[in-house]
């Protein structure tokens, strides 16, 4: 039995029209949201994005410090109503040596599912590295609510056509990899 529903969550890409030093928010994460939303409907898949509201500053809704808030609400309970819901944590960089010069990476923060992300990886050319910081989404997803996640970075600077290639690759690995024993869990 396959995922039934993506739920794509976009945590920091509510961006402020001031955009200081340092990195306040993912420019273009609603951008490959909204395209991996399209490349997954093309491919037949039940899809919902879950995007921030406020912008970072107000707090980092990656951490465990937001937990209860509206936009954890909403994709918690998205995985609660759907039988067999993956998330996807959507993000993206803005210096390209932040993740070694790769242009997209997956994040392993939870080595449960390690298989499974080297296996989209690959079928991606996408880079696997492992994540520095706790991602409470990926976490709670995973240990609190038994549904399998994934956190996805693209660099910023990508041109829109070799963004929208990256996003479609992984759509289709996304869709390929459904099957897998590895993701199995029963609610």
């Amino acid at each position: 039995m396959s995922i039934t529903k993506w739920i794509l969550t976009v945590p920091h890409g509510k961006c402020d029209d001031v955009v200081d030093e340092g990195h306040p928010c993912d420019t273009v994460a609603m951008k490959a949201a909204d395209m991996l939303a399209d490349a997954l409907d093309d491919l037949e898949q039940e899809v919902v994005i879950v995007h921030a509201t406020t912008i970072r500053e107000m707090g980092d809704l990656n951490r465990i410090t937001t937990a209860g808030r509206t936009f954890h609400q909403i994709w918690e309970r998205e995985v609660n109503e759907t039988t067999r819901p993956c998330v996807v944590d959507v993000h993206s960089f803005d210096d390209l040596n932040w993740f070694g010069g790769t242009n997209v990476a997956l994040l392993e923060s939870t080595p449960t599912w390690n298989r499974w992300t080297k296996q989209l990886a690959v079928l991606s050319d996408a880079a696997h590295l492992q994540g520095k910081d706790e991602n409470y989404i990926i976490t709670h997803a995973v240990r609190d609510l038994g549904c399998p996640a994934i956190l996805i970075e693209f660099w910023e600077s990508l041109s829109v056509r070799k963004l929208e290639k990256a996003v479609v690759k992984i759509a289709e690995a996304l869709v390929s990899l459904s099957h897998d024993k590895m993701i199995r869990i029963e609610k």
